[in-house]
């Protein structure tokens, strides 16, 4: 029972760990968030974005596939995937930067708390993650690696929850360490950060776009 606790643990962790490390909405805000901001704020972003990794591994398995995956890969949950993206993109482009002298104090006090309640928007609007998690462990079953589903027994489900959560933990508050430590190197490329970040969420948001029409290519085909 160990052996199966610990092997579920470390796999899903280091899945976590490896999947978290690739630009996406998440990781790219925590970067912004720590160099507009604070190291705390990124922090927070961070923590708020692994709460709830916990909600979304839990909902990929004990969500039957088929019913679940034919709702990811619709049209319209692509199209929204895309419209978020390409909203954030924008965001980012056309944001202006505040003058820090008049920043007010109790922003600065309640900053941290602010970007948990915006790490968890984001990271809730972040839907793919839930097919990542139903792809993960569909192939972990089918290599006889292990079984996780819904009637798996409540410890090895908090097991590989909490494996997932914390993997995304470190990765991202490992961005968010590094951008607050190359910070004062980043110079005159801190403005542009967030243009630059910008135009990556629209190209993914674009990508998600000519999926839909790689679908309808390989319907027609077929």
């Amino acid at each position: 029972m160990y052996f199966k606790y610990t092997l579920i643990f470390s796999v899903t962790f280091l899945t976590s760990l490896l999947a978290s490390i690739p630009f996406g909405p998440i990781n790219l805000n925590v970067i912004y968030t720590t160099v507009q901001k604070n190291k705390k704020a990124g922090l927070s972003f961070a923590a708020a974005a692994a709460m709830i990794e916990l909600l979304q591994s839990f909902i990929a398995i004990q969500v039957s596939p088929t019913y679940l995956v034919p709702f990811l890969d619709h049209h319209l949950t692509i199209i929204f995937t895309s419209i978020f993206l390409i909203f954030f993109g924008i965001f980012f482009i056309l944001k202006k930067e505040k003058n820090k002298k008049v920043v007010l104090a109790i922003e600065k006090e309640y900053t941290g708390f602010l970007q948990f309640c915006r790490g968890m928007l984001i990271a809730l609007l972040n839907i793919p993650t839930i097919a990542f998690w139903i792809a993960m462990t569909t192939y972990y079953r089918s290599i006889n690696l292990f079984d996780i589903k819904g009637d798996t027994p409540y410890y090895l489900i908090i097991c590989f929850i909490s494996a997932a959560a914390l993997g995304k933990l470190i990765t991202l508050s490992t961005y968010a360490l590094l951008a607050n430590r190359f910070l004062p190197h980043l110079g005159k490329f801190k403005k542009l950060l967030p243009k630059l970040i910008g135009i990556l969420l629209i190209m993914m948001g674009l990508f998600q776009m000519f999926r839909i029409f790689i679908f309808d290519l390989a319907a027609q085909i077929s």
